[in-house]
């Protein structure tokens, strides 16, 4: 589902990272995804087409349980409600117990992508299978103390592994960049694989992810506070600098304005 881009080898590295434990280049696409946590929740479909119209990639939405964390956020029925007023691909990520409970709900609800857990089973294979059987892509997160070699058994069933950079359950903490070394070893293993990272990511921290090896971005405060279209094409040009190995001159541009709505001004 994520085209490929050219990968010339010549990008800088980031400062204070020896080169030998830099990954190697990628061509996967940048992508950069709005965590709706982070949005005034009292105009959600709103803002979720304004991220949209500021470049972004994808919009993810966070599922909690209560239980798997100590928050409780959104369901299937706020995706279900959403889905009418936007063609985003929803990226659905399930910090629950049970995710196998709601599969069906989340397909049914126009969800594109369901993640959830790598530490809620011995065995999350059948949960994967079921996601697939219901037409969804599927990716699997790992937890800050959680190894993740725990994901490599499933990597060739996945479109995508989360690299959690930040404790699960509230939106606003501080990024770990001790959890870098796992996007290193998921990027030197898997070179064609997605890696997404969650947590505390911003024009501060992107270049640190982005030559770690990882190519989709959540990030919540950083852009819902600051200049959206802005801060989207700042964290993509460092995946496409650090990350693909672009020159300056074959990044995209940085916008500071948002696109008008459709028949707006």
């Amino acid at each position: 589902p994520h085209p490929p881009t050219r990968a010339p080898a010549h990008a800088p590295r980031v400062a204070g990272m020896a080169s030998e434990d830099a990954p190697p280049h990628h061509a996967l696409a940048a992508w950069i995804g709005p965590s709706v946590l982070a949005a005034d929740l009292s105009r959600l479909a709103d803002e979720v087409q304004r991220m949209e119209r500021c470049g972004a990639d994808y919009i993810h939405v966070d599922v909690m349980d209560g239980h798997f964390t100590a928050n409780l956020t959104f369901g299937a029925p706020v995706v279900k409600c959403l889905r009418p007023h936007t063609t985003a691909f929803l990226d659905v990520h399930l910090m629950v117990t049970n995710p196998e409970r709601w599969v069906d709900d989340m397909a049914t609800a126009g969800a594109n992508r369901f993640t959830f857990h790598v530490e809620v089973a011995e065995d999350v294979r059948p949960i994967i299978e079921s996601v697939r059987a219901r037409d969804m892509l599927c990716g699997l997160a790992v937890k800050p103390n959680t190894p993740v070699a725990s994901v490599f058994p499933y990597v060739e069933l996945l479109d995508v592994v989360l690299v959690m950079t930040v404790e699960p359950g509230f939106g606003g903490q501080s990024f770990m960049s001790d959890m870098m070394p796992k996007v290193r070893e998921l990027r030197r293993r898997f070179p064609n694989l997605n890696i997404e990272v969650d947590g505390g990511l911003g024009p501060a921290t992107i270049d640190e992810a982005a030559a770690a090896g990882a190519n989709q971005i959540v990030a919540g405060s950083s852009v819902f506070k600051g200049n959206p279209p802005e801060v989207i094409s700042i964290m993509r040009r460092s995946i496409e600098t650090h990350g693909n190995g672009r020159g300056p001159a074959e990044l995209s541009p940085i916008v500071t304005e948002e696109q008008p709505p459709p028949g707006g001004a």
